[in-house]
């Protein structure tokens, strides 16, 4: 098994470009920075042995930490839904590892550096639906 634990902060600025009045909702485009923090990348091997009723279990702590800046593209839809009640859905275009990269380190998500020669960019595709309640 193989763990990678992200702690992500995200901050940008979004743009609303249309608005439909009908539906109460607003059509936005964003970009944002994104700082991505890396910990507990871990390696587990379990070897269950059913006619000896044993398990063995090789856990290798490899890479360290790491932390990464990178951008994201944002468009997405907010809208009412009932009164303070909001869904905001959408999706993201990002680039992860823009600044920060380490080639001594390897791939940015591997448990070893075996065969890794330089860290190669990461790049994602988020959807997104988030249920909101304002208050007044």
């Amino acid at each position: 098994m193989h763990d990678v634990d992200i702690l992500n902060f995200n901050t940008g600025l979004h743009y609303i470009f249309a608005e439909i009045p009908d539906a109460g909702a607003k059509l936005y485009t964003g970009l944002e920075l994104k700082l991505s923090m890396l910990n507990n990348v871990t390696f587990r091997h379990e070897v269950d042995y059913l006619l000896l009723n044993d398990m063995d279990t090789t856990r290798s702590f490899s890479k360290g930490s790491a932390t990464r800046m990178g951008l994201q593209a944002t468009i997405g839809i907010d809208g009412q839904i009932r009164k303070n009640f909001y869904i905001n859905t959408g999706f993201n275009f990002g680039w992860m590892n823009i600044i920060g990269k380490d080639d001594e380190r390897g791939e940015l998500f591997t448990p070893t550096r075996l065969n890794e020669m330089i860290e190669s960019d990461v790049f994602l595709f988020q959807i997104f639906i988030l249920l909101q309640y304002k208050f007044n």
